[in-house]
Parts: structure tokens; sequence; C-alpha cells
């Protein structure tokens, strides 16, 4: 091509070249035609529709009518920290600092993937899903009173994904430019990836003040009191050891149904300690107004001091529907250690003795190992009728969901672990049929 053009006449050349750059550069260009036929909604839902509608007036889970004031001292267990900017990979930020930041979008808890509009009070997504377009609020205030802009978000997400920790380069990855329409008005081009939760992540995005940080260096850690456009703004810092967050009387989203009934406290303190046994130690002497224990030890005895005695504490266990990780010691009975049987009547736990029910696909916890002196998991016999032993004290019963298996000989004694087990085979009708029931018969015989 670049060998046709040198011999047309310079005119010519000119006028093709022309013609080029233009139709590359409306190419390019946002479609008006495209934003027209795309309606703008309030929120937006992984699947289908979000479930709240465009008035709703708060989140269900709050309370409208809360009351505010108040100060809540909490933990921050971890050493210290020297830095408030969470967003740098340099230095060790400090608690709770995304509370000073607002996102395009906040998320209904409610809801796991849907997303209602906190700086937008409005959003456009492709029917393709090559763009969405996010309408700022005009009534949008930095704490120094600018207004947010699109020059902000734009200007945020290539700091972030340039500047920034390497999470936000890789997170927003998919995104290929971000381009503001107008003032109040911002479009995120995505790749051909056609990813439905794309929509959703670039709405996470926090929007920092171009004003304020264009003329910083963004990657050096500072412990100065950044500007946002949160509920709370940073009151005191004392370096590694305290941080402050004081609750803006003049917040500008205060009355919108994504905040309405939330943010109530006016102080929010963070406490750094270097070990969490000091934590609670500084809790139960009332120095903590509030901690999360993820110690199955401490709940179940830990609450035995005399503020608890006396009613000043109070514990609250909240169902959140969600599986919980197991906490438990798990004995290796392989090793040679656990081979004498009086060794291995002491390390059993409560979920071997008589009446329990594992849920195990492999060999139940308290069932015969294969040492030199029991027999192999399963027993033979069973093996042979391809079945699974069943433990019962007559030796004849199988859960639900399956049935007798005909063995060489119905029912048998096995001692192991200085006690003798009755065992009866047991054929799994369904596949899923995990369940194995099984409880000491009688002392073993010496």
């Amino acid at each position: 091509m670049p060998v046709a053009l040198c011999r047309l006449p310079l005119a010519a050349c000119l006028a093709l070249v022309w013609l080029l750059t233009t139709a590359m550069a409306v190419a390019a260009s946002p479609d008006p035609m495209a934003t027209d036929r795309t309606p703008t909604v309030h929120g937006l839902a992984l699947y289908d529709e979000p479930a709240l509608p465009a008035d709703f007036p708060h989140f269900p889970h709050v309370n409208p009518e809360a009351p505010r004031g108040g100060t809540l001292t909490q933990a921050a267990v971890g050493g210290s920290f020297d830095s408030t900017n969470p967003f740098i990979i340099r230095g060790t930020p400090a608690a709770g600092l995304f509370e000073i930041y607002d996102t395009l979008v906040e998320g209904n808890p409610d809801e796991p993937f849907s997303v209602y509009g906190l700086l937008a009070e409005g959003m456009r997504l492709d029917p393709e899903r090559n763009w969405i377009e996010f309408d700022l609020r005009p009534e949008a205030r930095f704490h120094d009173g600018e207004p947010v802009t699109a020059d902000d978000v734009v200007y945020s997400f290539e700091l972030l994904t340039e500047q920034g920790n390497p999470f936000y380069g890789a997170y927003y990855a998919d995104v290929e430019s971000v381009t503001a329409l107008d003032e109040r008005t911002v479009r995120f081009h995505f790749a051909e990836v056609h990813s439905r939760e794309l929509p959703l992540i670039v709405g996470q995005l926090p929007v920092l003040p171009k004003h304020y940080w264009e003329a910083r260096d963004f990657t050096a850690p500072s412990l100065a009191a950044h500007p946002g456009s949160g509920p709370y703004r940073i009151a005191e810092v004392d370096p590694g050891r305290r941080i402050v967050y004081q609750r803006d009387p003049d917040y500008w989203g205060r009355d919108l149904a994504v905040k309405r009934g939330r943010h109530n406290i006016d102080r929010l303190v963070y406490d750094y300690y270097r070990d969490r046994d000091i934590a609670w130690e500084a809790f139960k002497a009332g120095v903590l107004d509030y901690r999360i224990d993820a110690r199955a030890a401490t709940w179940a005895i830990g609450y035995d001091f005399p503020a608890y005695r006396d009613g000043l504490v109070r514990r609250l266990a909240v169902p959140d529907g969600q599986p919980a990780r197991m906490q438990a010691f798990v004995f290796n009975l392989r090793r040679d250690k656990f081979d004498d049987p009086g060794c291995a009547r002491r390390s059993r736990s409560p979920s071997t003795f008589p009446g329990s029910t594992p849920t195990s696909s492999t060999t139940p916890i308290g069932a015969p190992r294969a040492t030199s002196r029991t027999p192999r998991w399963p027993p033979r016999a069973c093996r042979r009728a391809r079945s699974w032993p069943c433990w019962s004290p007559g030796g004849t019963s199988c859960p639900s969901g399956s049935s007798r298996s005909r063995c060489p000989t119905s029912t048998r004694w096995t001692c192991a672990n200085g006690y003798a087990w009755r065992w009866t085979c047991c054929a799994r009708r369904a596949t899923r049929w995990r369940a194995i029931a099984w409880s000491t018969a009688r002392p073993a015989s010496r």
C-alpha cells in the first residue's frame, strides 16, 4: 500500500490520508446513537434485574431511624502503619482507609451480584457488553468541596492501573480505555471478553481527586489526611499506634438510598496491637468496644471475666448463611505412635464415640486401621462384595439408601484400638450415599 501511494499525485495522497484519518477517528469515537438507544438504569445485576426498584428508600438490612453519635474503638492487629494511601505497594496502610472514599456503585449485602448507583446516578450498559457509561451525580463532592467530575474518574483509573498496586492493573486488565464524554459522563470500553462481571467490577473503582493528586507523588507513602468523597475523613493520625476517622456531617451522599441509615457512628478509632492476645486483654479491660472472635476456644471458654459476668460484655452470634472453616485437631493415625491401643484410646475425639455418624468417603474415624495387627480397610469380605462395611451394635442394620450385601460371613468381629467392632457389608443403592454408622459393641477381651 505505501508503494501505491507514492505513485499518486501529492494532492491525491493528502486527500487519501485525510479520509483514512477521519474514518479511524469516527470509528474510535463513541456512537451517540448507541447511547440514545441504550436505556439508563439505576442498578445492575449479574443476571436479570436487581431486586430493588429505582425508588427504593433504603437497603432492607438497615434501620433508617438509627441514632447517630458516639465512638467505636476496635483493635487493628499486626504491627503498625506508615501510610494513609491504601492504593500503592509501598508502605503499610492504616486500617479503615476505604471509609474515606466513594465508588461509582454500591453493593447490596442481601444480593450477591447486584449494585446500585452511588457516585453514579445512572448507568447504561451496551447490550453486547462492549462498554458501559456512568452519569455522575451533580451533588457529589470531595471533602474539600470540589465536585466529582468525569475527569476525576478517568484520572483515577489511569493513576491506579499505572502507578498503583499491581492488583489494580490486573483487576481492570480487560478495560481497554476510559473516556470522559462530558463533565458528568464517563464511558468504559471493554476488550472482547464479554464478561458478565466486568461492568460490576469497573463500578467498584474508587474515585480520587485529580486536583489534589496531580501535584503530589502518588507512589510515595504519606501520613497526610488525603481527601476523598466518602462518609468519613481522617481526623487524627498517631503513626504506628492509632488512627481516628470523623464522620463528615456535610457528607454529600447521606440522604441517598444506598447510604440512608448507615455510617451512624461519629468517630471510628483503630488502636494498634502487635499481638491478638494483647488485644484480647485490652477488650477484657474495657479499652476496646468491639471485636470479632475468630477463635473457637476463646468463644467456648474464654468469656469468664468480671466485665462479662457483670453484664457489661454481650456476645452476639450472627448467622450469615455462609460455610465456615473447620477448626479442629486432626490426628494422623498412620503414624506408628498410634499403634499402641492405649494411645489410640486417649486420642479419640468425641465424634468417634457410639451414636456419632460421620460423613467420610474413606475410612471413618475410629474404625480399624490398617496395621500389622488389624485387617486392611475396608475388610476383605466387603471388598469382594464391592460394598462398604457398616458398624452397628448388632451388625445387621444398614443406613438408609443402602442394602445388605452378600458376604462370606454376614457379621464379623474385628478387634482394634482396644475395642471389639462388629460390622456387616452394606451396598450403596445411590451413588451419593457416603454415610457410615458405627459403634463399639463391647470391650475386647484380653
